[in-house]
């Protein structure tokens, strides 16, 4: 609920959530010097934001009543994992390699917006009811007491898969009693995190105008119809800790790494949505600009 508050504390919606999670894990100790670490894990979520009820969003001044002008929304999310993680003490080495992978299945759909009929007033409903300000005789049955109507429908759905999976690599080399250099390698790939933008509408109008900037967006069918960033997200890793005196008394630390973001998952999701056979959008829209015209 907005501050201040210009609804009730429901804010229009219900909001409901439900998770379920399951683990597995299996330790296993091999010869003494070696370790294996094996783990899955599924899970599975489901949250729905309902409106209230399904009468107009009607919106004044200070207030607004009905549905949630941003309902309904719901996220569907059902993922497994598996993962493994070795680890090998041999002499000066302490050596760990694993792999990490996620299937996860996204759905849900979004409205950013009414859905339906939204009615917007020019004064609140002690005004318009009382006429304190002499614009309204016949109260809410004065002409031109909307400001504004629209209506709005269509669809937000927005299914996708995606896969990530995950390689390394490391070594913590104690090379002295003083200096321990820690040495790794990454790699990740998010496949399919990108959606196909070919049929996105926003695409398509670009590739509509003679424009430089456009045509640099929409000029590569490759880039457009690719669903994985990229396969070439090598990560290295470099640290070191010094102990000048072998006291423990003070250690010098250092690293280095490089690392890759994932794209922020909204993105995706509103691309989806433009790329669908159909989307929702605002169908009618009826505005004055002051009290007293119009029905």
């Amino acid at each position: 609920v907005a501050v201040p508050a210009t609804t009730d504390l429901s804010g229009g919606n219900t909001s409901d959530n439900k998770f379920h999670s399951f683990v597995f894990n299996l330790t296993s100790t091999l010869g003494g010097t070696k370790l294996n670490q094996f783990a899955f894990h599924f899970q599975d979520f489901k949250n729905e934001i309902l409106s209230v009820t399904d009468q107009p969003n009607i919106v004044f001044p200070t207030v607004q009543i009905g549905q949630n002008a941003n309902v309904p929304q719901a996220t569907l999310e059902r993922k497994y994992q598996l993962r493994d993680d070795f680890s090998w003490v041999k002499g000066a080495h302490s050596l760990k390699t694993g792999v990490n992978f996620i299937n996860t299945d996204l759905g849900g759909f979004f409205f950013f917006g009414a859905r339906g009929h939204q009615v917007t007033f020019f004064d609140d409903p002690l005004t318009i009811r009382n006429n304190t300000n002499g614009l309204y005789p016949q109260g809410f049955a004065t002409p031109g007491a909307v400001r504004q109507i629209t209506f709005s429908d269509g669809a937000g759905n927005h299914d996708q898969t995606l896969r990530q999976l995950a390689l390394y690599l490391q070594d913590d080399w104690k090379v002295s009693s003083r200096f321990t250099l820690n040495l790794g390698l990454r790699w990740d790939a998010n496949i399919g995190n990108l959606p196909d933008q070919t049929k996105n509408r926003t695409i398509l109008l670009l590739q509509r105008l003679n424009h430089p900037l456009a045509r640099s967006i929409t000029s590569d069918p490759e880039k457009l119809s690719r669903t994985t960033p990229s396969l070439t997200e090598f990560q290295p890793r470099f640290g070191f800790a010094y102990d000048p005196k072998g006291d423990g008394r003070m250690v010098i630390r250092g690293g280095y790494g490089i690392f890759y973001d994932q794209l922020f998952q909204n993105l995706t999701l509103f691309s989806l949505t433009q790329s669908n056979p159909e989307l929702l959008q605002t169908a009618l829209t009826l505005t004055k600009n002051s009290v007293g015209s119009g029905q």
